[in-house]
This record gives C-alpha cells, structure tokens and sequence, in this order.
C-alpha cells in the first residue's frame, strides 16, 4: 500500500527524491481522454505518457462536466523568473484542456513535484490572461514520500508545484533555524520549551526551559507512579497539596476545590457536607437544593429544562405510572386518572386495553363518552361512536331532528325510522328512493327509471331487458303480453311456441279458437283442424 496523503502545512519533514532541473522548451502534448458527464472519470498520466509528469491525476465526479468532453494534458513553457517569485521548479508546467471547462463540483487535480526536506511546497496557477495566483498552506494536501500534492480546481488553466527552502534561513544569535508544525522559524533552544536544546525537544507538561534544560519550576508531585510537574493552584488531581483530588464536578483554583461554573452544578449540604450536585440528576437536590424525589421517583432533565422528578417506569409492561399532581399513579387502573391524569371513570371502573393504555370500563352496552356512559347503539348524540351526532348530519332536514333515531348504531331518518340519511341532507328510503336506490347517490337511469326493493327497474310491471355486453341497450317491455319476449326476454313465440300464437300471462298459445296443428315449437295456430295437413294431430283452443 502506498503513503497515506494528510493535510500538512506546506513544510516537508519527509525527504522526496529530489529531481535534477528540466529545460522546458515550447509545449508538448501528453494525452487525451474521453469523460462521460454522466459517469465522470479518472485520467492518470503514467511515466510511458510523460516521465517528467508522471503521477499527475485528474478525477472527475459524475455530473461536474456539463457535457461530454475530451480532456486534453499537455506540457505548457516554464514559469517565468517573475512568475515564479524567488521558489524553484523542478517539474513542468500542465496545461489543460479544453479552455474555460468548468466543474461542479470541482475536480481534484494531483501534480508530481520534486523537494527535498524543509523546503515549502505550494502550487502555482496561471490564468488565461497571465493572471498568478498561489496556492499554500491548508489548500494542499502533500504526500511528502511520494512526491504528490492535491488540491481542488473549479476548471482548467495551467498549474505547476513549486517549492522553497526556508529551513535555512539566517537567525541571529541565540536563535536557530527550527521546522514546525507551523512552518521554519527562529527559536531560542534556550528558552523555548517545545525546541529545547535543539529542534523538536519538547519539555514534559508543565516544565520550563531553562538554559536549554527542562526544569520543573512548580511542585513536583508522584502521579500514576512516575513524578509529574504540576501547579497546586489550578491542578484537580494534586489541588493545593499533592494527592489532593477534586470531587466530580470539581475544579481547583486557587489551592482550593470548588464547584465547576455551570446552571445545572450547585453547591448544596448533604449527609456528608456541602458538596457539588448535579441538579439535573440528584434525586435529593433535583432543579434545587433540598428538592427530594419521592421513593418511586428519579430526577431527569427534559430537554432545555431543569431538572424535575419523574416517576420510575416498570422494569417490563404495564402498569403505565405517571406523575399526575406530584403523586405517581397506575394510570391503567386508577378510575380518577384513567389512560391520563385527571380523566374520572363515572362508572367507577378502569381496565387495561389491548393497546396498553387505561380506559374507563362502562357496563354494556354503554360507551365512555368523555365523563358520562352512553348507550351507542340508541342514542342519537353518540350513535355508533362518541360524539357522532345524528341531528347534526340531519341537520335541514323537516324540523331539526324530531324524526331521527339511532338504531343498533346507525342513524336513521323518517317517521317509520327507516330512512337513510343522504347527502343534502335528504331522509331517503332506499328501497323505493329512485334518487337513491341501495344507496345514497345511486340514481336509477332510464329505461329503468323506478326503484323497488333497492333495485332499479321498469315502470308497472313490465322486465328490463337487453345486454350491453352483447351491445344490446337496455329496454323495457311486457313480458305478460309482448309475443316478442314472452315470460322471458327475447322469448318469440312464433319461433319457441308455433306460427300464430301469441303471449298471454306470459304464456305462449294459440287463440283460445284456434287449433294448434302439430307439437308446441314447430307447429302452427289455424282456425278450425281443417287447416291441418293430413295426418297432423290436432289440438283444440290453443291446447
């Protein structure tokens, strides 16, 4: 696995390899590659592209680009001395292309660079325009041992890493030149705790430099079985004398123990003396000094509150307590705080549920309906459920109600109480409503416009007829009469009965004068037997 990149200040502590100069002459054209806009991509330049440039990474992000595009890596001049500004460069110039391509979000570019340590790394931007810019510090992600420096671009101009030895730069006496976390400065190694002595020797904690040696100008105190340099003024292990421990919540300043600042900290007496509480958890001083919890009860702190006793909840299960008036209850069975605090029970009864909340238990068939019990299967104020008021849904119908009743919980409407509410509000019957018939909002159609026994049908006593489904449009016709559709529809007597019969009562038959020559289905009605053909039995009056 190769060298983790981390964020360092631009410094190296790290040796790169360090790279002879290279003499750039004109520009020179490395590769090109294709990147989706939808898929992004990743263009790396290998040492058989450009040894020189090798290492150099583009990677695109799905999205960034605005149109498919080909990018192109080239060689660009050298910097010139005044673009460069006193720092040194070792690897060429990338020019990228195309021209002005922009990302969002922006692409993440790596260059080679060559330094050895102590030197300053950055990165060198230069515009279309010959606008230069610098990029440093926080700005670069530099992987000393590879040789790699990281960074961010919103689009395409030319880049190349430079850098600069700072490490020597001149101090005067005492002063020696020291890296850092913060770059190369000037320190006094006599002096200086963190470079004592020389570079990079920090004193332990809470010890000075002195002469270019660590001293320990406070206490010295035994912790953790090694001796450490403290000052008993402000130390909570070792607070005014050595060993001396604060309490939780404790801090020490100056030689003396005392309560952290805080809302919710507070110096109360307890059995053992004044001591620090946390008011938000101290059962025995909760939201104040002396504020004690009962036995079933423990302080919390709801959010953006002080603290406050709560009842203790079950170890698993019912029963649900709660704090109603500062008293911890069974709110599962407790009829003057059933399911909540302060809801009373009138029947005198609270039961648990199946959801596992407390209800008031009414005798049946009577429903809790907020402090009263009612019947729900008669009573029009909470027919069916509480507070479903018939009169209200009937409200404009004849005289505001005096016709409503409830029955086995269903409104209903009229002075035979079998009417049905309808929207309007009208009182409908909808057994014979037309308007609504089965049901409200259901409007019988022509041609069967009428409604009997919650069914559409034909006017008196004529059938509907007919088939949509084999394109046949509804009809109504008299099935007792018509020799067309005879005690059923499309029964044609002529054709099931016998040439010259006709429907009677729904019957097909002859006239009662007239003789049916043959058998019923392929015969024919004549007028007297002499009508018949030879052979042909005869019947009598249609018989």
């Amino acid at each position: 696995m190769g060298p983790t990149m981390r964020w360092i200040p631009a410094v190296l502590f790290a040796a790169a390899g360090a790279c002879n100069g290279t003499n750039f002459v004109g520009s020179k054209f490395i590769k090109t590659q294709a990147v989706s806009a939808a898929q992004g991509g990743t263009i790396i330049v290998l040492s058989s592209d450009d040894p020189a440039l090798a290492g150099l990474t583009i990677q695109i992000q799905p999205n960034a680009l605005a149109t498919d595009t080909s990018i192109t890596i080239a060689e660009a001049a050298p910097l010139s001395a005044s673009q460069l500004g006193g720092a040194t460069q070792d690897r060429p110039t990338a020019d990228f292309g195309p021209s002005r391509t922009h990302f969002n979000p922006p692409a993440t570019l790596t260059l080679p660079f060559a330094a050895d340590a102590g030197s300053d790394v950055s990165v060198i931007e230069v515009e279309d325009d010959g606008t230069v810019s610098t990029l440093g510090g926080p700005e670069l992600s530099i992987d000393a041992l590879a040789g790699l420096v990281t960074f961010s671009v919103p689009g395409f101009t030319r880049y190349a890493a430079v850098h600069q030895r700072l490490v020597g730069v001149e101090c005067a006496a005492p002063f020696v030149p020291c890296d850092s976390d913060a770059g190369a400065s000037c320190v006094d190694p006599y002096s200086d705790a963190n470079n004592c002595g020389g570079c990079i020797m920090p004193c332990p904690s809470g010890e000075s430099c002195v002469g270019g040696d660590c001293q320990c100008l406070l206490m010295t105190c035994m912790g953790d079985g090694e001796t450490v340099c403290t000052d008993l003024e402000s130390d909570p292990q070792n607070c005014g004398s050595c060993g001396h421990v604060c309490p939780p919540r404790e801090d020490c300043g100056p030689d003396q123990c005392f309560c952290q600042p805080s809302t919710t900290i507070a110096q109360c007496a307890t059995d053992g003396g004044l001591a620090c509480v946390d008011l938000q958890t101290d059962n025995a001083n909760c939201g104040g000094c002396g504020r004690q919890c009962a036995d079933n009860q423990h302080c919390e702190a709801p959010a953006g509150a002080a603290g406050v006793c709560v009842c203790d909840e079950p170890d698993a299960g019912p029963p649900v307590v709660d704090n109603c008036n500062g008293s911890c209850v069974d709110t599962t069975t407790d009829p003057l705080n059933c399911g909540y605090c302060g809801n009373i029970c009138v029947s005198g009864g609270c039961i648990l549920n199946d959801a596992g909340a407390g209800v008031c238990n009414c005798p049946l068939p009577y429903t809790q309906c907020g402090s009263d019990c009612f019947d729900t299967y008669g009573d029009i104020r909470h027919c069916g459920s509480c507070d479903n008021d018939c009169s209200l849904a009937a409200q404009g119908i004849g005289d505001g109600g005096a016709e409503l009743t409830c029955n086995v919980g269903n409104c209903y409407c009229g002075p035979t109480g079998l009417g049905h509410i309808c929207p309007g509000p009208i009182c409908s019957t909808l057994d014979n409503d037309p308007h609504n018939c089965g049901s409200c909002g259901h409007v019988c159609q022509a041609p069967a416009q009428e409604c009997f026994n919650s069914t559409c049908t034909c006017p008196g006593l004529e059938t509907l007829c007919g088939s949509p489904d084999a394109g046949i449009l509804p009809y109504c016709i008299d099935t007792l009469q018509d020799g067309a559709s005879c005690g059923a529809c499309g029964n044609i007597c002529t054709e099931t009965y016998a040439v010259g019969s006709v429907c009677s009562f729904g019957l097909c038959s002859c006239l009662t004068s007239d003789y049916l020559c043959g058998v019923a289905g392929s015969g024919k009605c004549v007028s007297d037997d002499a009508g018949c053909d030879a052979g042909t039995d005869t019947l009598p009056d249609g018989g």
